[in-house]
Parts: C-alpha cells; sequence; structure tokens
C-alpha cells in the first residue's frame, strides 16, 4: 500500500509502470465505491450494511487486489529506479545446483530473476540433495548495496539457512550475509562495499518442511 501510495502521488515514477498504470484508475476506483456504500448504509441505518449488499463491490475490490499484487514489483523497481537505485538481478545469468520436475512441471531458476514474484512462478530444487545453491553472473564487477529475497508465501517453505556469498571468479567464495532460523516470506540483506562479479545464494536448510528449496524472487540492488 505503501508503494501505491508513492507512485499515485509522482507522475514520473508512474510513466516505468505500464501494468499498473493500466488497473490504478480501477483499483481506486473499486476501493471508493466500497468504501461509500458503507459510509452511505451506517449513516443511513446507524450500522453495516448487509454483506448481500455489497457482495459484488467487495468482490471487484479483490479482484484489483490481486492485479496490484501483480504490479507491485514493477512499482518496486520505478521507485528504486527513480532514486538513482537499480535490481541489477533483474534478467541476469543464473545457474542452479538443479531444478525440480514434480509432477512432470518444472520450476526453473529463470523464475527468480524475472519481475513477476506471483504465487505461481518460482524456483523449486530437487529434495534429494543436502545442499542447493543459485549463482548469479552480474558480468562484470558490481558494488551491491541491498540484496532482497521473496520467500515462499507458506511459512514452512521459507528458505531457512542461507548465507550470500560474492566472487570475482566463481570459484573462490567470499560470506558477504547470513541468514539462520528464518521464518519471514522477504529478506533484506546489506552487502559490502567491494565490487563482485559473482554472486551466490548458497543454501543449508531449505525448509521448515522438506529438502527442497524455493525461491519467489531474488533481488540485488547497487
Amino acid at each position: 500500500m505503501q508503494y501505491i501510495e508513492l507512485v499515485l502521488a509522482n507522475n514520473s515514477i508512474e510513466t516505468d509502470c505500464l501494468l499498473f498504470g493500466k488497473i490504478k484508475d480501477g483499483y481506486t476506483n473499486s476501493r471508493e465505491m466500497l468504501t461509500a456504500k458503507i459510509l452511505k448504509g451506517v449513516m443511513k441505518n446507524g450500522k453495516m450494511p448487509l454483506y448481500k449488499s455489497i457482495e459484488n463491490d467487495l468482490a471487484n475490490v479483490e479482484i484489483y487486489n490481486i492485479k496490484m499484487f501483480e504490479a507491485m514489483e514493477e512499482v518496486h523497481d520505478a521507485l528504486f529506479k527513480s532514486m538513482g537505485k537499480k535490481n541489477l538481478a533483474y534478467k541476469c545469468k543464473v545457474v542452479a545446483s538443479n531444478e525440480s520436475y514434480y509432477e512432470s512441471k518444472h520450476y526453473p531458476c529463470l523464475r527468480v530473476v524475472d519481475v513477476n514474484a506471483s504465487k505461481e512462478l518460482y524456483w523449486t530444487s530437487n529434495a534429494e540433495d543436502e545442499i542447493h545453491w543459485l549463482t548469479f553472473d552480474l558480468l562484470s564487477p558490481v558494488v551491491i548495496k541491498k540484496f532482497k529475497l521473496f520467500h515462499d508465501y507458506v511459512p514452512m517453505y521459507v528458505l531457512v539457512d542461507y548465507t550470500i556469498q560474492s566472487s570475482n571468479n566463481a570459484l573462490c567464495w567470499e560470506n558477504i550475509a547470513m541468514n539462520k532460523g528464518n521464518k519471514s516470506n522477504v529478506t533484506e540483506h546489506v552487502s559490502c562495499n567491494v565490487p563482485y562479479r559473482y554472486y551466490r545464494l548458497y543454501i543449508t536448510k531449505p525448509s521448515w518442511d522438506d529438502n527442497a528449496a524455493r525461491l519467489h524472487q531474488f533481488e540485488a540492488w547497487a
């Protein structure tokens, strides 16, 4: 909600948010119509209107909430861009230790560097290996200020223990951020002020439930 309000108040940012631009009027209008109906019912009868009388309005708000969720990554990137920052992991070269083909469905690692962090698009590893990793090639050494990870929406499937590492040859790795016992579905980590070309997410405990790692999105902000 905070990001949405900032973009609504900033036309220059809005030009970078194509999906957001298509749905912002419907999003705003649906909420205003629902609010007006509720206030009218309260003022007239002294109580909330019956659910049936606002059922369609609630459904419309929910539809736009889902659409706005899909646009949030676009909004997030535009705000950081407006502050002179950039997600360098976006569509960069990424390699995974392995990828799941559970029930004949492929869960490729390319999804973690796309902008669509929807509930259905994510990378999943196999459940056989003890260690899982993702390596990101930024093509040239660059200083990353912050990493942001979007984990699974189901609490038992968030990455629990992992380390973010850096390298300039993809052979020797240095630890720059670590998380143990994680329970959050969105985590942020401050990086060092040293430029590196390669970054690796090294996962030693992939979830609270099984040995498969799941991740919706990996961001590296310069």
